[in-house]
Protein backbone atom coordinates (compact mmCIF):
# COMPACT_ATOMS: atom_id res chain seq x y z
CA UNK A 1 0.00 0.00 0.00
CA UNK A 2 1.36 3.15 -1.45
CA UNK A 3 1.07 6.19 0.60
CA UNK A 4 1.74 9.59 -1.70
CA UNK A 5 0.77 11.76 1.57
CA UNK A 6 0.91 9.56 4.81
CA UNK A 7 -1.04 11.01 7.46
CA UNK A 8 1.43 12.81 10.12
CA UNK A 9 2.03 10.07 12.81
CA UNK A 10 2.98 7.80 9.88
CA UNK A 11 6.31 9.55 9.94
CA UNK A 12 6.10 9.60 14.05
CA UNK A 13 6.85 5.60 13.95
CA UNK A 14 3.07 4.38 13.57
CA UNK A 15 4.35 2.69 10.11
CA UNK A 16 7.18 0.80 11.61
CA UNK A 17 4.63 0.30 14.88
CA UNK A 18 2.01 -0.99 12.85
CA UNK A 19 4.73 -3.40 11.14
CA UNK A 20 5.50 -4.97 14.52
CA UNK A 21 2.38 -5.42 15.55
CA UNK A 22 1.18 -6.92 12.16
CA UNK A 23 4.19 -9.21 12.16
CA UNK A 24 5.04 -12.42 10.93
CA UNK A 25 7.72 -14.39 9.92
CA UNK A 26 8.56 -18.11 8.82
CA UNK A 27 6.43 -21.21 9.45
CA UNK A 28 9.24 -22.59 11.51
CA UNK A 29 11.02 -20.69 14.74
CA UNK A 30 12.52 -22.17 17.51
CA UNK A 31 10.69 -19.33 19.53
CA UNK A 32 12.82 -17.07 22.14
CA UNK A 33 12.05 -13.94 22.57
CA UNK A 34 11.99 -11.03 19.83
CA UNK A 35 10.65 -13.90 17.10
CA UNK A 36 6.97 -11.98 16.82
CA UNK A 37 5.53 -15.29 17.77
CA UNK A 38 2.34 -13.25 19.40
CA UNK A 39 1.88 -11.07 15.95
CA UNK A 40 -1.53 -10.90 14.19
CA UNK A 41 0.31 -12.43 10.99
CA UNK A 42 2.20 -15.26 13.66
CA UNK A 43 -0.76 -16.52 15.51
CA UNK A 44 -3.59 -16.14 12.57
CA UNK A 45 -2.13 -16.72 9.61
CA UNK A 46 0.66 -18.72 10.32
CA UNK A 47 -0.30 -20.63 13.14
CA UNK A 48 -3.64 -21.27 11.18
CA UNK A 49 -2.75 -22.24 7.72
CA UNK A 50 -0.30 -24.89 6.34
CA UNK A 51 0.06 -23.87 3.70
CA UNK A 52 1.57 -20.75 4.19
CA UNK A 53 5.23 -21.07 4.35
CA UNK A 54 6.11 -16.88 5.71
CA UNK A 55 4.34 -13.77 6.37
CA UNK A 56 5.14 -10.45 7.59
CA UNK A 57 4.64 -6.90 7.38
CA UNK A 58 7.40 -4.28 6.35
CA UNK A 59 6.88 -0.76 6.28
CA UNK A 60 9.52 2.25 4.69
CA UNK A 61 9.23 5.82 5.44
CA UNK A 62 10.14 8.75 2.74
CA UNK A 63 10.10 12.79 3.00
CA UNK A 64 6.76 12.70 0.99
CA UNK A 65 5.01 8.94 1.06
CA UNK A 66 5.53 5.59 2.44
CA UNK A 67 5.67 2.29 2.18
CA UNK A 68 3.20 -0.57 3.79
CA UNK A 69 3.83 -4.30 2.76
CA UNK A 70 2.47 -7.81 3.64
CA UNK A 71 4.91 -9.90 1.81
CA UNK A 72 3.97 -13.84 1.66
CA UNK A 73 4.98 -17.42 0.34
CA UNK A 74 2.36 -20.01 -0.15
CA UNK A 75 1.50 -22.81 -1.99
CA UNK A 76 0.50 -21.75 -5.18
CA UNK A 77 -2.85 -23.58 -4.91
CA UNK A 78 -4.31 -21.32 -1.86
CA UNK A 79 -3.60 -17.74 -3.45
CA UNK A 80 -7.52 -17.58 -3.45
CA UNK A 81 -8.12 -18.57 -0.22
CA UNK A 82 -5.03 -16.47 1.31
CA UNK A 83 -6.79 -13.22 0.13
CA UNK A 84 -9.59 -13.83 2.25
CA UNK A 85 -7.53 -14.61 5.06
CA UNK A 86 -5.34 -11.23 5.07
CA UNK A 87 -9.12 -9.57 4.86
CA UNK A 88 -10.35 -11.31 7.66
CA UNK A 89 -6.65 -9.88 9.32
CA UNK A 90 -7.60 -6.34 8.10
CA UNK A 91 -11.37 -6.56 9.33
CA UNK A 92 -10.03 -7.31 12.78
CA UNK A 93 -7.92 -4.32 13.15
CA UNK A 94 -10.93 -2.54 14.91
CA UNK A 95 -9.46 -4.40 17.99
CA UNK A 96 -5.83 -3.54 19.13
CA UNK A 97 -5.51 -4.36 22.80
CA UNK A 98 -3.15 -2.29 24.99
CA UNK A 99 -1.25 -5.46 25.74
CA UNK A 100 -0.77 -5.91 21.80
CA UNK A 101 0.40 -1.89 21.16
CA UNK A 102 3.03 -2.26 24.24
CA UNK A 103 4.14 -5.62 22.74
CA UNK A 104 4.44 -4.10 19.31
CA UNK A 105 5.87 -0.60 20.45
CA UNK A 106 8.63 -2.81 23.04
CA UNK A 107 9.70 -4.56 19.68
CA UNK A 108 10.41 -1.72 17.62
CA UNK A 109 12.19 -0.07 20.62
CA UNK A 110 14.06 -2.83 20.78
CA UNK A 111 14.84 -3.33 17.21
CA UNK A 112 16.34 0.45 17.09
CA UNK A 113 18.45 -0.20 19.61
CA UNK A 114 20.13 -3.21 18.32
CA UNK A 115 20.46 -1.94 14.96
CA UNK A 116 22.51 1.20 16.29
CA UNK A 117 25.13 -1.40 17.18
CA UNK A 118 25.77 -1.87 13.67
CA UNK A 119 27.79 0.96 12.02
CA UNK A 120 26.42 0.35 8.26
CA UNK A 121 22.91 0.55 9.67
CA UNK A 122 23.81 3.29 12.31
CA UNK A 123 25.30 5.33 9.26
CA UNK A 124 21.96 5.17 6.85
CA UNK A 125 19.29 5.39 9.58
CA UNK A 126 21.81 8.99 10.15
CA UNK A 127 21.64 10.26 6.87
CA UNK A 128 17.70 8.68 6.42
CA UNK A 129 17.07 11.09 9.70
CA UNK A 130 18.28 14.05 8.02
CA UNK A 131 17.13 13.64 4.59
CA UNK A 132 13.75 13.40 6.21
CA UNK A 133 13.80 15.96 9.20
CA UNK A 134 16.84 17.82 9.14
CA UNK A 135 18.65 16.68 12.46
CA UNK A 136 19.64 13.44 14.08
CA UNK A 137 17.46 12.56 17.00
CA UNK A 138 18.71 10.00 19.98
CA UNK A 139 17.53 6.61 20.65
CA UNK A 140 15.77 8.66 23.57
CA UNK A 141 13.83 10.92 21.60
CA UNK A 142 12.53 8.13 19.20
CA UNK A 143 11.67 6.07 22.57
CA UNK A 144 9.48 8.81 23.50
CA UNK A 145 8.00 9.08 20.14
CA UNK A 146 6.90 5.69 19.87
CA UNK A 147 5.50 5.71 23.60
CA UNK A 148 3.02 7.98 22.61
CA UNK A 149 1.89 6.56 19.94
CA UNK A 150 -2.02 5.56 20.61
CA UNK A 151 -4.33 2.32 19.55
CA UNK A 152 -6.24 5.44 17.55
CA UNK A 153 -3.13 6.39 16.08
CA UNK A 154 -2.17 3.06 14.57
CA UNK A 155 -6.06 2.58 13.67
CA UNK A 156 -5.97 5.99 11.95
CA UNK A 157 -2.45 4.83 10.10
CA UNK A 158 -4.02 1.26 9.25
CA UNK A 159 -6.87 2.36 7.89
CA UNK A 160 -5.19 5.16 5.81
CA UNK A 161 -2.87 2.28 4.17
CA UNK A 162 -6.24 0.06 3.10
CA UNK A 163 -7.97 2.79 1.48
CA UNK A 164 -5.01 3.16 -1.16
CA UNK A 165 -5.00 1.39 -4.18
CA UNK A 166 -3.15 -1.86 -3.35
CA UNK A 167 -0.03 -3.16 -5.22
CA UNK A 168 0.12 -6.79 -5.95
CA UNK A 169 3.38 -8.42 -7.19
CA UNK A 170 3.05 -12.75 -7.32
CA UNK A 171 5.44 -14.78 -9.02
CA UNK A 172 6.36 -18.29 -9.63
CA UNK A 173 3.15 -20.77 -10.05
CA UNK A 174 0.64 -17.15 -10.39
CA UNK A 175 -2.26 -18.99 -12.25
CA UNK A 176 -4.43 -19.27 -9.25
CA UNK A 177 -3.85 -15.81 -7.92
CA UNK A 178 -7.14 -13.58 -8.54
CA UNK A 179 -7.42 -10.87 -10.77
CA UNK A 180 -6.36 -7.85 -9.15
CA UNK A 181 -10.24 -6.53 -9.51
CA UNK A 182 -10.66 -8.73 -6.93
CA UNK A 183 -8.66 -9.14 -4.78
CA UNK A 184 -8.50 -4.76 -4.63
CA UNK A 185 -11.85 -5.01 -4.08
CA UNK A 186 -11.52 -7.85 -1.03
CA UNK A 187 -8.86 -5.78 0.26
CA UNK A 188 -11.12 -2.58 0.09
CA UNK A 189 -14.19 -4.13 1.64
CA UNK A 190 -12.10 -5.20 4.66
CA UNK A 191 -10.92 -1.90 5.51
CA UNK A 192 -12.50 -1.40 8.99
Amino acid sequence: FWLKAPPAPFTSQCGPIGMMFLGGGGSFSTGGPGKGMHTRLYTAVLNRHHWVESCQASSVMYADSGLFTIYATLVPQYAGDFIGVIARIFKGLTQISPDELQRAKNALKSSIHMNLEMRAVMMEDIGRQLILSGKVGTTQEFGSMVDAVTVEDLLNVLRSCLKTEPTVVAFGAVEKVPAYEQIKKVIQQSCP
